[in-house]
């Protein structure tokens, strides 16, 4: 009995390790505009080429030349970009990721790129907000 049931608890193990590791992932995975969203905590939203984030945990991927990403004023986030590509250098004044007044933890995946338009930072982080990377 007992060989039994060590018998199905490791056919239970390796059944598991085949499963894709995304199968196991927490979270809500949604598109907005361009970018992937995988989120726990506030739902993203979407207006005006702008994905706003409020406080939770999030995983971003996705290549724009129209999106921005900002963070709520208030808001506490851990945020990861796994290859995203922002590019609005096209658009004066324009920055690719906004911090606002908030408190994010940056997690950094592959290879991401902020462009921002003339006079614009591609990660702003203004007086109140606080960044770690």
């Amino acid at each position: 009995m007992k060989k039994r049931l060590l018998s199905i608890l490791l056919t239970l193990c390796m059944v598991l390790t085949l499963l894709p590791t995304a199968a196991l992932a927490a979270g809500t995975t949604n598109i907005y505009g361009d970018f992937t969203v995988t989120f726990d905590g506030a739902e993203p939203t979407y207006d005006s080429n702008t994905l706003t984030l409020g406080s939770g945990t999030y995983t971003i991927s996705g290549a724009t030349t129209a999106g921005k990403i900002v963070v709520t004023t208030g808001a506490t986030a851990n945020i990861t970009l796994n290859v995203v590509d922002i590019d609005v250098s096209g658009t004066e004044s324009a920055c690719a990721f906004d911090i606002a007044g908030a408190t994010v933890n940056l997690t950094l995946g592959g290879t991401n790129t902020l462009k921002s338009g003339r006079g614009a930072a591609g990660l702003r982080v203004p007086t109140g907000a606080s960044l770690t990377i």
